[in-house]
């Protein structure tokens, strides 16, 4: 099966996708020790790339396979893989990581009606998954790969905005992780949770400011600093209205009155980036300026980073 899995990926065998998947769906139900699920992954993994690869250049003739009915298939997968399937045993970790990754590409295979009804049961499935030994990486490329599906549909949909506090705040916590810049998935892990709160941002901007500045607010500091990650990151987009702006200062004002020790270096960059914006130049913007004067005087122990942006922060001033 594994063998199957690599020569579906190849362009001569297009036109087998069809007979390969009416074939192997039966044998979904069936498997039960790793080694047969981990077979399986393989070639569902060759069948959902190539499919969506050939999407846009559909030909129903030579994929011997309607568009319909793929489509159809691979919301059965999907059904199976998330219902039938037992993945939150920890030795079965790099199945959950496998089948993650198919279902990742199943989003934008099946029918945009059938992935809206199933975002409430998906997101409690990728909650339930965040304690166990799945690699962080594939849980946020599955959150970014169903954010971006459904934004592809037109909108997100009414169960995905009834879900964004749980799924913000996976993102958060998938966000606290380290990254190594040795490992490419810890470095991939960062850039999807931060495009999957861009595109979140794009779909529904008032909530997901709402729960920005909140996080922002948290006593739990590895939350306040991925908030102001994300934060930094979607702000660019964001309409700069006399709203905006009041709510932003406001939650910013609260964070700097903790005084917080150590100074986190996200929370001056993101003052840098109010700036950038003129945010300094407004009422409240005094109340920021007076912190970053008072960070240069009286605390030689910042990061030589937080010096060097706080100076270039004073000369907007």
């Amino acid at each position: 099966m594994v063998a199957v899995g690599k020569i579906i990926l190849s362009q001569d065998t297009v036109s087998y996708i069809g007979s390969i998947w009416r074939y192997i769906q039966p044998l979904l139900k069936l498997a039960q020790e790793e080694n047969d699920m981990l077979a399986i992954c393989h070639v569902f993994y060759g069948l959902v790339v190539s499919a969506h690869k050939h999407l846009d250049s559909w030909d129903d003739k030579v994929m011997d396979f309607s568009q319909r009915e793929m489509s159809m298939k691979a919301y059965i997968t999907f059904r199976v893989f998330l219902n039938r399937w037992t993945l939150k045993s920890k030795d079965k970790a790099q199945v959950t990581e496998q089948v993650l990754q198919i279902m990742g590409r199943l989003f934008f295979l099946m029918p945009p009606s059938k992935l809206k009804d199933q975002v409430n049961r998906l997101t409690q499935w990728l909650m339930s998954l965040m304690s166990t030994k799945v690699t962080p990486f594939y849980i946020s490329q599955c959150i970014y790969q169903l954010v971006d599906a459904l934004a592809l549909s037109g909108c997100g949909g009414i169960n995905l905005e009834s879900q964004l506090e749980n799924i913000t705040g996976m993102l958060f916590q998938q966000l606290c992780e380290g990254v190594n810049p040795a490992d490419p998935h810890s470095v991939e892990n960062r850039s999807l949770v931060l495009r999957a709160f861009f595109i979140l941002a794009k779909l529904y901007q008032d909530q997901m400011v709402s729960l920005l500045l909140t996080a922002m607010e948290s006593c739990d500091p590895e939350k306040m600093e991925s908030a102001f990650q994300a934060f930094t990151d979607v702000f660019q987009e964001l309409p700069q209205t006399k709203e905006l702006q009041r709510m932003v200062l406001n939650s910013t004002i609260l964070v700097i009155q903790e005084d917080l020790k150590p100074v986190p270096k996200v929370l001056v960059h993101f003052i840098e980036m109010l700036g950038q914006h003129n945010y300094l130049a407004l009422p409240q913007g005094n109340a920021l300026i007076s912190y970053i004067i008072k960070l240069v005087e009286t605390d030689s122990s910042n990061e030589e980073d937080i010096r060097i942006m706080c100076s270039r922060i004073l000369l907007m001033v």
